[in-house]
């Protein structure tokens, strides 16, 4: 009785934490520095067509990967068209403003072994038993998408912060999945969220996300600018893994500082790539986004302001660093490709949803 009451005060302090503006561990974890974005006002503008900057008739999406798009029969002649018939396009904005950020991630494939050897001895961990993750909408509903993560201490009698990245590998409890080569390779992994491993008799198999330890994310990136290592112009996944293999000494207390750590499980049953949402991600289609604004498999059209160029997306995914409405992380592929398309991205961005029309509304927003 005497647990079950500490548990719900816990609970009780987390929701009044969140309804108050405060981070304890939320989901989509401080992958950015400011206020905190997760108690942002959206405000949603019916928006002509016309007046969409980079709308045209060259937008281009796989439409045939929309088992619930309405009147599939009907696309029309462009996937523009197909938008503008039956969909409203609202712009999107925050009392800061309607600017936003993209980037990208990607599925690597990493040499693994099922066994450790001299070769493969950093595990990959799967989920562990004592992990306890908590919907706290379940509780309160202006909640929606917020989380916190953590065990149950005997000792304290008190529901706990799980371990940090520094401190997980000291687990005697968790069980290994996998072993890849070294530490770099596992947290690169761990930023992607998934990836497929290739083992010594060829066979791949997926390593899909299965939990995390809750801690909020940290971007070691800046750490490397701050401290003068990697030029700001000069910043991407390919700088800072780089920086971390011409610094051994120093690499590992690097990552320690994003406490932030993912767990896997093995996925034989086809190769195809899953986001959050469990549908396969479309390279260039697909973004993660903060589920706390944005339903999986809602379209958005994201005008890139730099390039002056547009596109359509879906929300298949979420991750650690995407927190609030005007922020994507845009899928871009598989292995190398797709590293090299997604490490360097970083594009300012304004958004729009695309929310499909009432049945009997005419065309024309």
């Amino acid at each position: 009785m005497q647990r079950g009451l500490l548990i719900l005060t816990v609970l009780l302090l987390a929701v009044a934490a969140f309804r108050f503006g405060y981070q304890m561990g939320a989901d989509n974890s401080a992958g950015q520095t400011g206020p905190d974005v997760a108690v942002s006002t959206v405000t949603a503008t019916p928006t002509f067509y016309d007046d969409v900057p980079g709308w045209s008739d060259d937008l281009a999406f796989d439409l045939s990967a929309c088992t619930a798009c309405p009147l599939r029969d009907s696309w029309g002649d462009t996937v523009a068209a197909y938008f503008e018939d039956h969909f409203v396009i609202e712009a999107l904005s925050t009392p800061t403003g309607d600017q936003g950020l993209m980037t990208g991630y990607y599925a690597p494939v990493i040499d693994a072994r099922l066994k450790p050897d001299d070769d493969f001895s950093v595990p990959l961990y799967g989920r562990p038993a004592d992990l306890v993750t908590v919907r706290l909408e379940r509780f309160d509903p202006a909640l929606k998408g917020k989380v916190i993560h953590g065990r149950w201490d005997e000792n304290a009698d008190a529901f706990v912060p799980y371990a940090d990245r520094a401190a997980i590998d000291d687990n005697a409890d968790l069980v290994p999945i996998a072993y890849v080569r070294d530490k770099v390779v596992r947290f690169f992994l761990q930023i992607q969220g998934s990836g497929l491993l290739r083992f010594s008799d060829g066979q791949m198999m997926r390593a899909g996300y299965a939990g995390k330890n809750g801690r909020p994310y940290h971007a070691i990136g800046r750490d490397l600018i701050t401290a003068g290592e990697i030029a700001p112009a000069d910043m991407s996944m390919q700088a800072i893994r780089g920086w971390l293999y011409g610094n051994p000494e120093k690499a590992e207390d690097l990552m320690d500082k994003n406490p932030a750590f993912i767990f896997f499980q093995l996925d034989g049953q086809g190769l195809a790539v899953k986001g959050a949402a469990n549908v396969p991600l479309l390279p260039d289609q697909s973004v993660a986004v903060d589920p706390a604004y944005h339903a999986y498999g809602e379209f958005l059209y994201v005008y890139d302001t730099a390039s002056d160029t547009g596109r359509i997306v879906r929300a298949d995914d979420t991750g650690g660093a995407i927190r609030g409405p005007l922020r994507l992380d845009l899928y871009r592929g598989v292995g190398d490709d797709g590293a090299a398309k997604a490490g360097p991205m970083a594009a300012p961005i304004r958004l729009y949803r695309l929310v499909p029309r009432q049945q009997g509304d005419k065309a024309g927003l």
